[in-house]
């Protein structure tokens, strides 16, 4: 599966760089289970807000996205 986080951030300005390294933790998030639309939305928003402050390494934006959404840890392994 390939997902996009672009249609997520249109009211948001960051980098290529940063834009890139969201997306890979977006893929990353998606590909650790099968996600509902509605639930790929919610960790789109995670993703974002944790970019806001400052975070760009993309496992961690993935693992902490994943995080709160109670999956267990082995699913969060991307």
């Amino acid at each position: 599966m390939s997902a996009t986080i672009l249609p997520f951030i249109s009211e948001s300005v960051f980098s290529p760089d940063a834009v890139a390294k969201m997306g890979d933790a977006f893929d990353r998030a998606c590909a650790s289970a099968q996600l509902e639309p509605v639930v790929q939305e919610v960790i789109a928003a995670r993703i974002i807000a944790l970019a806001k402050a400052g975070e760009r390494d993309p496992q961690v934006l993935c693992d902490h996205a994943l995080e709160g959404l109670g999956l267990p840890r082995d699913l969060r392994s991307a």
